[in-house]
């Protein structure tokens, strides 16, 4: 049995993730790049971290 899609730790993950780098991107006028590619090696951590530990789906 799988479990439903908005159970998924990682979806929500990434939701947050993706909030983040957008107002780190459009609110903020000082941000350069580095900060960005930070952010989003950051997230890919996350994610391979929530994958390697899930024990559903």
């Amino acid at each position: 049995m799988t479990k439903k899609w908005y159970h998924s730790k990682v979806l929500y993950t990434n939701a947050i993730g993706i909030a983040v780098v957008l107002v780190t991107a459009f609110g903020y006028e000082d941000v350069s790049a580095e900060i960005l590619a930070i952010e989003g090696s950051i997230l890919a951590l996350i994610n391979c971290i929530l994958r390697l530990t899930t024990n559903q789906g």
